[in-house]
């Protein structure tokens, strides 16, 4: 075997090693770390809360954000994704979602409430291509 050809089997099996060893670091980090995780027990979530609680806590969450969240009001934007969302909804049990906000927030996100409250930033309406991927998030 030629030197150059010594050469090029000690680093591939060198690269080879320093993978396995920082996977396995990883690995470790990975195990230490959720090891130390205190999951609380609550149940087999099937009624954990029923419809009547979880409407009370969506509309409680929807005062607040009104109050609290730069709403962005409008009522055509509003109403184009409360139909998305109201469809969307018609194919579970959760019955009609108590309301859909925009966030006035340039940043990406979105999020929902228990007992149907959907709020949307409007940087992720402003970064989607369409109402379908607004309605993927």
């Amino acid at each position: 075997m030629r030197d150059h050809d010594l050469k090029h089997v000690a680093t591939v099996l060198t690269l080879s090693m320093l993978t396995g060893v920082a996977q396995a670091h990883s690995d470790y980090f990975y195990q230490s770390a959720t090891s130390q995780v205190e999951v609380p027990e609550i149940g087999s979530g099937i009624g954990l809360i029923d419809q009547q609680k979880e409407k009370m806590i969506g509309e409680k969450v929807y005062r607040q954000v009104q109050r609290q969240l730069p709403i962005l009001h409008d009522p055509w934007l509003e109403d184009q994704f409360f139909r998305v969302f109201a469809q969307i909804l018609s194919q579970t049990q959760l019955g009609q979602p108590i309301g859909m906000v925009v966030v006035n927030d340039p940043q990406i996100n979105a999020f929902a409430v228990p007992g149907g409250l959907f709020a949307l930033n409007s940087g992720l309406i402003a970064s989607a291509h369409n109402i379908d991927e607004v309605a993927g998030v």
